[in-house]
């Protein structure tokens, strides 16, 4: 009766948005679930044809230098999101000029940072490139970075076509960006497997992929204005005065990514350092199952960002608190489920997607999932707070604290195993989770009073 009675009371929440609320909403949640299943698809289709064709060495090289430029995409400084939020704001409440004004500073900013960071990335990849990658001859050393710098380019592509899908986000064309965006990684993953396929190494998979996100902002530059229709692409609108009133949210979106970092990076490193390689593969394969909840809390999570700020902009502050608590809930049913089904069917799943290499207990399998979910439950409210542009109010407690719980698992490093790993986890994530819940109630109780 209780779970029957919280799903009549959410659709009755759900049912006092108004059709435009709900509409955007449900197709932005459809189209998260398709590009959920594009992503597995990709993985599943890709990786057996690139380790036939090219061999572990090769593709183990692919891998590696595909990781170094996904820090590019931090290097507009958050000011993306932040922008992104204050578009919003402004085209709920009818405001085109402000919209403007934010957004041409925005691509003002972006094309600048993307100058700056593509003439380090030739200074660093051609001139330090040879401590990073493998030496094995002068010719394949060459072509190695070469690959590397055009996926460096890439990602900073990727970081202008993101100025632009801000505009369709604002204006409530969400699901459309990520259709967008998932067909030009379907265009991306079929071109490299089709250069494998035809002989081709790793050199001509980075100018494939360079060549397709390069046509992707292309197509972008020609659709944005028919989408948002008060965009100019321009930067005649560049006003410093935004920059300065951007700066805090900006900084509070950098430090969100940063503290998924460090949470998930960093405590990979400490468990290889202090446990060895062995149990980092079970750490790796027992935390790739378990977070795989996160990603399917980012189906709602993700889709409410905009809606948020449209809602915030045009004082629909009942829309705001609905939203909110609608995906906080949803949030909270699916994490609850998938902690059962980790403690039941977890060890199972970890067997087989090891190949039975890895083995993990029903306990290590419950605590990691609880610290998944928790995650995922502070992360739907940060997604909140981001779209009211009011994440720097927690982002530098959430950094601050997976970096406490790194350091408390370096201190426990003599008596280290995973379950104290998982401990630590769950015990950073209920006290993220304390910080971003106070923090929502209260933006939510001044919300409902203005």
């Amino acid at each position: 009766m209780k779970i029957q009675s919280i799903a009549v009371r959410l659709v009755a929440l759900f049912a006092t948005l108004n059709p435009g609320q709900r509409a955007r909403l449900f197709r932005g949640t459809v189209v998260n679930v398709l590009s959920q299943c594009v992503t597995a698809v990709l993985a599943l289709v890709s990786l057996p044809i690139l380790l036939a064709m090219w061999g572990t060495a090769q593709f183990g090289l692919w891998i590696l230098i595909s990781a170094f430029p996904a820090y590019l995409a931090m290097s507009d400084l958050g000011f993306g999101w932040a922008a992104a939020a204050k578009i919003a704001h402004a085209i709920g409440r009818g405001d085109v000029a402000v919209a403007r004004r934010v957004h041409q500073t925005l691509l003002a900013l972006n094309a600048c940072c993307v100058a700056v960071f593509a003439l380090l990335a030739v200074c660093i990849v051609m001139l330090g490139g040879g401590v990073l990658l493998p030496n094995n001859g002068e010719g394949e050393l060459l072509g190695l970075k070469t690959a590397l710098l055009l996926l460096c380019w890439t990602a900073l592509v990727s970081l202008s076509m993101s100025s632009l899908t801000t505009a369709w986000r604002a204006s409530g064309a969400y699901a459309s960006t990520v259709v967008f965006n998932d067909a030009i990684r379907i265009s991306e993953a079929s071109l490299v497997m089709i250069v494998a396929l035809k002989g081709g190494g790793i050199l001509a998979a980075a100018a494939c992929t360079f060549a397709t996100r390069a046509t992707g902002l292309g197509i972008l530059l020609l659709l944005t204005p028919k989408v948002a229709s008060w965009v100019r692409l321009s930067f005649r609108g560049f006003s410093l005065e935004e920059v300065r009133l951007l700066w805090r949210p900006a900084l509070g979106a950098l430090m969100l990514p940063l503290a998924f970092a460090l949470n998930v990076q960093g405590m990979a490193i400490v468990v290889g350092l202090y446990l060895g390689v062995v149990p980092l593969a079970a750490f790796s394969a027992v935390r790739t199952v378990t977070r795989l909840v996160i990603q399917v809390m980012g189906v709602v999570s993700n889709a409410i960002v905009p809606e948020i700020g449209r809602a915030i902009g045009s004082s629909e502050q009942a829309s705001t608190k609905v939203i909110a608590l609608g995906a906080m809930a949803i949030s909270g049913a699916l994490g609850a489920t998938f902690v059962i089904g980790s403690a039941i069917f977890g060890p199972w799943v970890v067997k087989i997607y090891t190949h039975q290499m890895v083995a993990a207990s029903t306990l290590i399998m419950s605590v990691y999932a609880a610290a998944a979910v928790l995650q995922g439950i502070w992360n739907t409210g940060s997604n909140v707070l981001l779209g009211a542009n009011r994440q720097s109010d927690v982002a530098y407690w959430i950094a601050g604290m997976s970096a406490v719980g790194i350091a408390a698992v370096y201190a426990l490093r003599d008596r280290l195993s995973l379950e104290t790993v998982g401990l630590v986890m769950c015990l950073t994530e209920i006290a993220i989770l304390g910080v971003v819940l106070r923090t929502l109630s209260r933006f939510l109780t001044k919300a409902s009073r203005a």
